[in-house]
């Protein structure tokens, strides 16, 4: 190929520096040209010679928490690098890196690195009707954050809940029992910026309109004071504060009347809030629901919201909470529900929700949290994912 030629004096010039004397003019080649692309997966790799007669240095200016070079130093000549993605692309999409290479003080070029997006997993299930539009896996060394945000925030979510969600909280690992790669989120008792406890909570950043939205799930052991959630909130929050913006919780375990009744363990709902309504439905299941990983699904289209548990285990299970969305007119229910929604999922720990806000010193008290007084708790998130007709 044709090699690029610039001065390191300036873009297109011979120029001569203090002493008078003409530098030397940089020849530097890329192959393959343009662009180098990179499998979906982990530890994918490519090869890229450089051709230079002077010596050079490259550095990944975009990019660099999945992307290295090495060496990133050549000489004059022609040398060969390697280009290695730590971490599978993880997201649906591409993702793109740059390698900027300079030689001297003057002279830098830009190269691109593409990793293919990951392709639809020949075990992710097919439905009459539906495709799917997007989902997370969990299966790469740390979280997408392309795709989610790990929170860091202790004002207690409004429900003065008692934990401070950190980022270090929230990680992607293996299920011990089942060998699974999740999403963890962990609660711990831990005093942190005036709090007694620590947990994880991750919100998309992608939103989406209907579909069959689902995720298989296990949940913490609850016991006395942990709060585990999967839902979704209206993508216009910023501009229609909650409860305007709209909330789907899809599953919510934990509260207080379980607690009360010994069944804290399969005591869960599915529920909704909008200006004006709070419609929620709560199901006593007939096994625990904290042992192992469960579907939670839910449908949702222009005229329904239902949801549903473990689909993939009774595909003619009848929903546990519906809302008819059909109304779209100002202050009916649907007029909440048709617009774009983002998943989140937290742990959190103690607050109203548990202890029922019936007695401030009971829900402002972590040794009254009996899910931690044995060590640490964590919540499993195998995959979550989106079709669309």
């Amino acid at each position: 190929m044709a090699a690029i030629c610039l001065p390191l004096a300036a873009c297109g010039s011979k120029g001569a520096d203090e002493t008078g004397e003409r530098k030397q003019e940089v020849q530097l080649s890329i192959t393959p040209p343009d662009t180098l692309h990179l499998d979906y997966a982990a530890n994918a790799s490519g090869e890229i010679k450089v051709a230079a007669n002077v010596p050079w240095t490259a550095a990944i200016t975009q990019g660099s928490e999945w992307c290295a070079i090495s060496p990133a130093v050549g000489s004059a000549g022609d040398f060969y690098a390697t280009v290695k993605a730590a971490t599978k692309n993880q997201a649906n999409d591409p993702r793109y890196a740059t390698l900027t290479f300079s030689a001297g003080s003057d002279f830098s070029k830009t190269y691109a690195v593409r990793q293919e997006p990951n392709p639809l997993d020949a075990s992710i299930p097919d439905y009459d009707g539906y495709t799917l539009a997007w989902s997370d896996e969990f299966d790469g060394a740390t979280l997408n954050t392309a795709s989610w945000t790990a929170l860091n925030d202790g004002s207690g979510g409004g429900n003065q809940e008692l934990q401070y969600y950190l980022p270090a909280n929230v990680s992607v690992g293996v299920e011990p029992l089942s060998g699974k790669s999740c999403l963890v989120l962990t609660a711990k008792k831990q005093s942190y910026s005036g709090k007694t406890a620590t947990s994880g909570r991750v919100e998309g950043k992608r939103t989406f309109l209907y579909g069959r939205l689902e995720a298989s799930i296990k949940l913490p052991h609850t016991a006395d004071g942990l709060w585990p959630a999967f839902w979704l909130l209206g993508g216009d929050i910023a501009t229609n504060p909650w409860p305007a913006c709209g909330e789907i919780d899809i599953v919510e375990m934990g509260h207080a009347t379980g607690i009360k009744s010994g069944t804290q363990n399969r005591y869960f709902n599915g529920a909704c809030h909008y200006l004006g309504g709070s419609p929620v439905e709560n199901v006593t299941h007939s096994a625990s629901l904290q042992d192992d990983f469960h579907l939670f699904t839910l449908i949702w289209d222009e005229y329904n919201i239902k949801m549903y548990l473990d689909l993939d285990k009774n595909p003619a299970a009848t929903p546990y909470f519906t809302l008819n969305i059909s109304n779209k007119s100002a202050g009916a229910a649907g007029y909440y529900f048709h617009k774009p929604f983002y998943f989140l999922f937290n742990l959190a720990v103690g607050g109203h929700f548990p202890f029922d806000g019936s007695s401030t010193s009971l829900q402002n008290n972590i040794s009254n949290v009996t899910a931690l007084s044995s060590g640490d708790a964590k919540m499993y998130v195998d995959f979550v994912r989106v079709y669309q007709r």
